[in-house]
């Protein structure tokens, strides 16, 4: 049995090299070193591990993944998941690729709120993500998660399935007011907006522009929208003592902290993420 498990181990270990020599093949000049094995490894773990019996057979079916990683195609849509926090979750071209400034925000919220239960609203929640790690780690809470994106719902009720939570999904145009009447009133508002501008696009990569949802990403006529929105809604459905917690435009924190301090809160804690940019706010009523 010894001898059988060090020949299987043997035999993936020849495979996650041919997978690396691949990738290096085709993007040695496009990716640098670091990306060409961080790719490697996530296609390996995520999409290839224990699927073959035969080094041929990987070749074959790889070659149109291969293509698109060239053609800038994000890893995590390639093998159809990403991990986040303390799981894999799916995701596709309809829902954003859930980022590490997200779940440092995640860490903010569950520092906070240890105990429950709290009544909890999550705005534009794409994979689900958010909702779904808040849920699993204060269980006692209720959740409402909320997209426009049809699509994006699907998804997230797929993840959480997987992940054995129960969340209401619901389809909410959240700029139309007479949307909210229907959600109710929350202990915590979460959410993590479309905030980028026409002129801030430049400034982006061209995978997430190719490749993300637009409609998840981008607020062009005016990127500080949802804010606004999301702090008049505030003002009559979150609960006294409530909290807002939010993901943030760097490059606008100081008008989105004035937005709210016109409206009344209480209190704006701005929370630098780890590469230093004020990227997280909490808002408390």
């Amino acid at each position: 049995m010894k001898a059988i498990l060090q020949l299987s181990q043997y035999f993936y270990e020849m495979i996650k090299k041919h997978i690396h020599e691949i990738f290096q093949s085709h993007l040695k000049g496009i990716r640098s070193s670091r990306e060409i094995d961080q790719l490697s490894r996530i296609y390996y773990e995520d999409k290839i591990r224990n699927q073959f019996s035969r080094i041929e057979d990987i070749d074959i079916f790889i070659k149109a993944d291969l293509d698109a990683i060239v053609k800038g195609k994000p890893i995590q849509y390639v093998v159809g998941k990403s991990y986040f926090f303390d799981g894999y979750y799916l995701v596709n071209e309809t829902t954003l690729i859930p980022r590490p400034e997200t779940e440092e925000l995640i860490y903010w919220i569950l520092s906070s709120h240890s105990n429950g239960p709290y009544k909890i609203l999550d705005i534009g929640t794409g994979t689900g993500c958010i909702a779904i790690t808040i849920q699993k780690h204060i269980p006692k809470s209720e959740i409402i998660a909320i997209d426009i994106a049809k699509d994006a719902l699907r998804i997230a009720e797929k993840n959480a399935l997987a992940h054995k939570v129960d969340i209401q999904w619901r389809y909410c145009d959240f700029l139309k007011n007479n949307a909210w009447e229907d959600l109710g009133f929350f202990d915590i508002i979460v959410s993590n907006p479309p905030y980028i501008g026409r002129s801030e696009q430049k400034k982006m990569s061209a995978s997430t522009l190719e490749y993300e949802p637009h409609l998840a990403l981008f607020s062009p006529d005016d990127p500080l929208l949802f804010y606004r929105k999301i702090a008049e809604f505030g003002t009559k459905f979150l609960l006294d003592q409530g909290s807002i917690y939010l993901e943030l435009n760097e490059y606008r924190y100081i008008e989105i902290q004035k937005i709210f301090s016109e409206k009344g809160y209480s209190k704006i804690e701005l929370k630098k993420d780890l590469q230093g940019k004020y990227r997280m706010a909490k808002v408390l009523k």
